[in-house]
């Protein structure tokens, strides 16, 4: 017997709570004929649990991951920019070059311009 506190507890009842003088299911504590691994009783529940943690480590990192995205996005839209700034530049002097063209072409072939061409001497 060990003393504890004030009332003395008897040595049998501090074996830890897996071993096999105290079963955790009380209802196998009298069924001594057939032992039953533990790895055995635990794999269904290991299985779902393995499942569970999943599922919840991957809604925590969805957050993280939709920023990352974010980030990437924001961060790497102005490098890119930087990098193709000459030919950007060319592109839009081409556009603006085609685009004033085309202006003045609409432009002398409309009715205006062709009421203005029979006034003019």
């Amino acid at each position: 017997m060990q003393r504890s506190g004030s009332s003395m507890v008897p040595m049998a009842n501090l074996a830890p709570p897996n071993s096999p003088a105290q079963p955790n299911n009380p209802a196998q504590a009298g069924n001594t004929a057939q032992p039953t691994s533990t790895t055995q009783q635990n794999k269904p529940a290991r299985a779902e649990k393995r499942k569970r943690r999943t599922g919840n480590l991957l809604w925590m990192a969805l957050p993280r991951v939709a920023l990352a995205l974010l980030l990437g996005v924001v961060i790497s839209t102005p490098i890119v920019l930087r990098i193709f700034q000459s030919e950007i530049k060319t592109q839009i002097s081409i556009i603006k070059d085609n685009n004033e063209v085309n202006f003045l072409n609409s432009q002398q072939h409309s009715a205006i311009q062709a009421r203005i061409n029979t006034w003019q001497p």
